[in-house]
């Protein structure tokens, strides 16, 4: 069977679930929640709704919309449902409020995600376990980030794939993609950071509020630490008070 055929088939068996080829040979497997069949209008809802009642929410807000069952907490639900699939590091997650969307170049590994899915979704009390775990389990690695998100760390992780130039009280450090991803993976124990050896979760955890895209190379991001930036800003002034003077003096 094509892959045009494939599509239609999966589009057709696993309806509200379907697939788009991209013509650029990535597919997305995508929930359109804001657009559901009629017949498929509350698809999936009651396990939210029993979600809901688990956690002491309500189930809908003010306006008589459901307080959970967007695009996200499906995304939560499938990252905990696959987790151990051999091919979940293939899938790559775009949710938005309003539908659930993920994408990738394995055509047959979306089908089979797709499908098991759907089977999962219609089984509520099942449903609902894995909503359960995988919204618990999103929560408490938002929680962790929100420490570090200020961090060199956070900074790094908001940005794998990229290159960074790093100013620090001890110097500027550079560092390549694979580098970034050792470092936050936690395979790099040490750093050099101009002329000192510093511990890679020292490094890591120093603040960094200040960050740029460096305009004038590919990929690239400028990140400067708190103490870094203020060192900046006491020189400066300094330098400042001494021009005053000479000023004064001519």
């Amino acid at each position: 069977m094509n892959v045009k055929n494939e599509i239609k088939a999966f589009n057709k068996e696993c309806e509200p679930f379907y697939i788009v080829d991209h013509d650029d040979n990535s597919f997305s497997l995508c929930l359109s929640l804001s657009s559901l069949p009629s017949e498929y209008e509350n698809f999936g809802q009651e396990a939210f709704n029993a979600f809901a009642v688990e956690r002491g929410e309500s189930v809908k807000d003010g306006y008589g919309r459901y307080n959970r069952g967007s695009g996200y907490d499906w995304q939560d639900a499938c990252k905990k449902a696959f987790e151990n699939h051999p091919n979940f590091n293939e899938i790559k997650f775009d949710s938005e409020a309003g539908g659930f969307f993920c994408y990738s170049y394995n055509l047959e590994a979306l089908i089979d995600i797709g499908k098991k899915f759907k089977a999962l979704a219609e089984d509520t009390e099942e449903f609902t376990k894995v909503i359960t775990a995988g919204i618990t389990k999103a929560e408490d690695e938002q929680a962790k980030y929100e420490k570090i998100r200020y961090k060199v760390m956070g900074r790094l992780l908001d940005h794998l794939g990229s290159s960074f130039d790093i100013k620090t009280i001890h110097g500027i450090i550079h560092l390549e993609p694979e580098e970034v991803h050792a470092l936050v993976t936690g395979e790099l124990e040490t750093v050099i950071v101009g002329e000192k050896e510093m511990n890679a979760m020292e490094f890591l955890s120093q603040n960094a509020v200040g960050i740029t895209k460096n305009l004038f190379a590919v990929n690239t991001y400028q990140l400067i630490t708190d103490e870094a930036d203020e060192q900046q800003r006491i020189q400066a002034q300094s330098e400042e008070e001494n021009f005053g003077g000479m000023e004064q003096t001519m």
